[in-house]
């Protein structure tokens, strides 16, 4: 167990809310404070460890996963702290950290609190601190570690133009896969909350599901030779250039249909809702944000 290096930058502002954090999830309360300070730290991953695979888990907040052509994996980790002073605020984002576990070849990392090790979220509560945390994490990483799992149990999960398996799991919260290329068995898990994919690979079975919510699914990528199957509780899922598609099974009315793509093939069943098959113009609307 290792705290990964950090290199940090940090910009304090006067009072005011945010603007255009939405897709960040609050750690604690909603009060106005009257202060507030951004830190934007930056986290490399020296061990010379040859990693196949990464893991990456957050309690409250957003996970964007991108693959970059540097051989060092890094992120890029957001904190904005809202308290009533500005040395409260320093005094808690200097305790926010990144903590990288090794376990089989496995990246596991974690944001938590750089003297306990616990998660953000509970060293607030224990220590009764009067405070506002949003974060954001972006991860970079190589494209030869093509085995990636992020959950969030509060927020959103990115998956930004990266090749492998992919799973993601968010409690509450949002999913977005763009450009994504899905080369084996990979599933992806709302219990309430969005998914979106849009100008997606699949080559290997993707399972894409949503207790309650939606699903916005972008027609496959034309060299797509895998499956997908779409999965919803209560909600609607939009089925986006239906014209790609010729229905084998089924009626989008019945709330099961198969249909295919070229090679690909996409199965979608919703238990209480609507399946809409959209016109030829796909809708690139990011849902991403809550």
């Amino acid at each position: 167990m290792k705290t990964l290096t950090a290199k940090l930058a940090s910009a304090f502002t006067a009072a005011a809310l945010l603007t255009g954090c939405s897709a960040n999830v609050s750690i604690n309360d909603d009060k106005n404070y009257d202060e507030q300070l951004t830190d934007t730290k930056h986290f490399t991953i020296d061990d010379p460890t040859d990693y196949s695979a990464i893991d990456i888990n957050l309690k409250t907040g957003g996970i964007t996963v991108k693959h970059t052509d540097d051989k060092t994996p890094s992120m890029d980790l957001e904190c904005h702290v809202f308290a009533d002073s500005e040395q409260t605020c320093q005094d808690i984002s200097n305790h926010i950290t990144a903590l990288c576990r090794q376990k089989n070849g496995k990246m596991q990392i974690s944001i938590v609190e750089k003297v306990s090790g616990s998660s953000v979220e509970d060293w607030i509560k224990e220590n009764d601190e009067k405070c506002r945390v949003e974060l954001a994490a972006v991860l970079n990483i190589p494209s030869a570690i093509d085995n990636i799992s992020a959950n969030v149990d509060t927020g959103n999960i990115t998956f930004d133009s990266i090749s492998g398996k992919m799973n993601a799991y968010v409690d509450i919260g949002n999913i977005t896969c763009t450009g994504a290329a899905f080369t084996s068995d990979s599933y992806v898990e709302c219990d309430t909350g969005n998914i979106t994919a849009a100008n997606c690979t699949y080559d290997a079975l993707t399972m894409l599901k949503t207790d309650t919510g939606n699903i916005a699914f972008g027609p496959p990528a034309a060299d797509s030779t895998g499956d997908a199957a779409l999965t919803l509780n209560n909600g609607t899922i939009d089925i986006k250039n239906s014209s790609v598609y010729n229905i084998t099974k089924g009626r989008p009315e019945d709330g099961s249909v198969t249909m295919k793509a070229s090679k690909c093939t996409v199965t979608v069943s919703i238990r209480s809702g609507k399946i809409n098959m959209g016109g030829d113009q796909e809708d690139t609307t990011d849902n991403s944000k809550e």
